[in-house]
């Protein structure tokens, strides 16, 4: 999942889910590779995406 890069690289749980053929990726922090730092977030989210 890619959120631009202001957000820096994502950290993934590894909690794919598959629902037929929409895939539902949840994360819980970004990495900052020009910090070098991890930014936690207070809050889950969820991104679908089709593969097509």
């Amino acid at each position: 999942a890619d959120q631009g890069a202001d957000w820096g690289e994502e950290i993934n749980l590894i909690l794919d889910h598959r629902i037929g053929d929409l895939d539902v990726e949840f994360g819980a922090a970004k990495f900052n590779s020009l910090t070098s730092t991890y930014e936690s977030t207070n809050f889950f989210y969820a991104q679908t995406f089709w593969n097509f």
